[in-house]
């Protein structure tokens, strides 16, 4: 652009010098012209490889967090692994439990745990069988029989801590609770275990990170039971699709 503004400022002082105007300021009109199709042509190209870059970060960053949520909820031994342990979440919809475990997950990333949770108290349950909620394990590890000599742990809105250690967020213990079914959601922050430098390279190739982090998380979550799977296939040939269905 700067160059293309100096060709401006020569053309103009070209013109202060010749007689015939008309000829003269249809000329430059043409060089110009010749100088923005070029430029035009750079600015397609710039875009182009920003795009191309943009998607090849978008699938880094993507394979990153789906193996990193992975590998954190299924770990080579679960006896030895620190673990989180929702005790009862709340009797709600799907998607109320879907909020909750993700703010779980928020938690048990920024420090390196497994999610647990149970699900006894669940919509999609009867009488507490397991067998009839629709969605696999979040976790490899099996829940506690007990948290007797587990910390109990309380959540704001933006971390959990000890409820012992006036919420200290530098307290580490490695199997820790917590008994509300509920907690307050803080999801327009950035979740604490991801680095600053990871978050801005999140908003090169997406305007809401935290939106794009979410989805994963519950892409990992919401992986349906072979049964469920059957049904929301045999729908998805029920429903025509070519058009908005709400």
């Amino acid at each position: 652009m700067r160059h293309f503004w100096m060709a401006i400022k020569h053309e103009i002082t070209e013109l202060e010098k010749t007689k015939n105007i008309t000829l003269a300021t249809n000329a430059a009109v043409g060089r110009l012209s010749d100088r923005i199709r070029a430029l035009t042509v750079d600015i397609e190209d710039l875009q182009s490889y920003d795009n191309v870059w943009k998607s090849k970060l978008a699938a880094k960053s993507s394979n990153h967090l789906t193996k990193w949520i992975h590998q954190l909820q299924n770990p080579s031994d679960c006896e030895t692994a620190s673990k989180f342990y929702w005790k009862e979440l709340e009797e709600c919809g799907i998607g109320c439990v879907m909020h909750q475990l993700v703010r779980g997950l928020d938690h048990t990333m920024e420090k390196t745990q497994v999610l647990l949770a149970n699900f006894n108290n669940s919509q999609y349950t009867h009488n507490g069988d397991l067998e009839d909620f629709p969605l696999l394990p979040i976790s490899s590890c099996s829940n506690p029989m007990n948290v007797d000599n587990w910390e109990e742990y309380i959540c704001q809105s933006t971390y959990c801590g000890p409820k012992t250690d006036k919420m200290n967020r530098r307290s580490d213990h490695k199997l820790s609770y917590i008994k509300e079914p509920r907690i307050t959601k803080g999801f327009a922050f950035k979740p604490a275990a991801i680095s600053d430098e990871v978050w801005l390279e999140m908003k090169s190739f997406h305007g809401n990170p935290r939106a794009w982090i979410s989805g994963h998380m519950l892409n990992y979550l919401m992986r349906p039971k072979p049964w469920m799977e059957k049904i929301l296939d045999q729908h998805e040939k029920e429903i025509d699709f070519s058009t908005p269905i709400v």
